[in-house]
């Protein structure tokens, strides 16, 4: 793969695609008017439920991890099941090969 020079206009785009998002616009409506003591405290409370949320899903994500690594643990170079961050096992067991034939 070449290593060409980085398009930064499409890279301006990813940073800027939040703007978007359900979440940034009522943090921005909450956060329109700076003398608006409620709307303060709701833009508050928006940002305390994102983190909320943020740390909940990082305690599963390292869950998940932990147990990768253990269930990789009883495969032949499992680790190199580890590679791809997508990758996840549906369950643990033992393989069965099953045959084909009639």
């Amino acid at each position: 793969k070449e290593n060409g020079p980085v398009d930064s206009s499409s890279q301006k785009e990813d940073h800027q695609n939040f703007k978007n998002l359900s979440w940034q616009k009522a943090l921005d409506r909450a956060c329109r008017d700076p003398f608006d003591e409620t709307a303060k405290l709701s833009g508050l409370d928006q940002v305390e439920t994102m983190i909320t949320e943020l740390h909940s899903s990082l305690s599963i994500d390292s869950k998940l991890k932990k147990d990768m690594i253990r269930i990789t643990r009883h495969i032949r170079n499992g680790d190199i099941l580890l590679n791809d961050p997508t990758r996840c096992f549906l369950r643990e067991g033992d393989l069965v090969k099953r045959s084909n034939r009639s």
